[in-house]
């Protein structure tokens, strides 16, 4: 006897549902479009999102990701809406609109809560690190488990500091100096990210945009 799978429909939420469970989230980061005119109150609005996704390849077909830091998912979901045939996301906390903004958006993307320096040795061919780096008490050590896990490109965002010297250089927050945040620690200058990502292995680094005098933020692509 054989026995046919039937293959199980996806339900998807109405307006008033997807209303209810994004108003079940106490804070969202990202403003995520839901569809139905429907998005997400997050403290982030969409010309960030879009300056951040720019720095995305447009056809992510038949590849893998990783997204570290991934908060609400935002970057994860649209790697997926380009092509992307697996995609990790990972964060030190489950408390976010992730799991929420999957439901919504019937996603297939992954989550991990998992510390970045923990991180398995699977290898990944797009690896994204948005704002992230001056978190960390020991940056190069995070790059240089990057490289290693990394097929071709490292898209890297992060706060800077800006300096007339082309020197790399970066200065550190003890405490909560930076933003009242006791989780900030660094503000290289966009010279030393470069420098770091090559000692960390990865041949070619480049500034993707910001990183000029009037910017606190750059985003930089590295590539194996």
């Amino acid at each position: 006897m054989f026995f046919i799978k039937k293959k199980i429909k996806e339900k998807k939420m109405n307006p008033e549902e997807k209303k209810k469970a994004i108003k079940k989230v106490k804070f969202w980061w990202h403003t995520i479009d839901f569809g139905d005119e429907i998005f997400s109150p997050g403290l982030m609005g969409t010309d960030a999102h879009n300056v951040l996704a720019s720095s995305i390849p447009d056809n992510l077909k038949g590849k893998t990701v990783l997204d570290i830091g991934t908060r609400d998912g935002y970057y994860a979901f649209e790697c997926e809406k380009r092509g992307a045939k697996e995609i990790l996301a990972t964060d030190i906390t489950t408390k976010t609109g992730f799991s929420t903004a999957k439901d919504i958006l019937n996603s297939k993307v992954r989550f991990e809560q998992i510390d970045i320096y923990d991180l398995p040795d699977d290898k990944y061919d797009v690896v994204l690190f948005l704002g992230v780096l001056y978190h960390l008490k020991y940056p190069l050590k995070a790059l240089e488990l990057l490289y290693s896990i990394t097929n071709e490109l490292l898209i890297l965002e992060s706060h800077i500091i800006n300096t007339n010297l082309d020197e790399p250089m970066m200065k550190f927050y003890p405490g909560d100096d930076l933003n009242n945040d006791s989780s900030n620690w660094w503000g290289p200058n966009p010279k030393c990210i470069i420098e770091m990502l090559k000692v960390a292995g990865f041949k070619k680094a480049e500034i993707h945009s910001g990183g000029t005098e009037t910017d606190d933020r750059v985003i930089i692509k590295a590539y194996k």
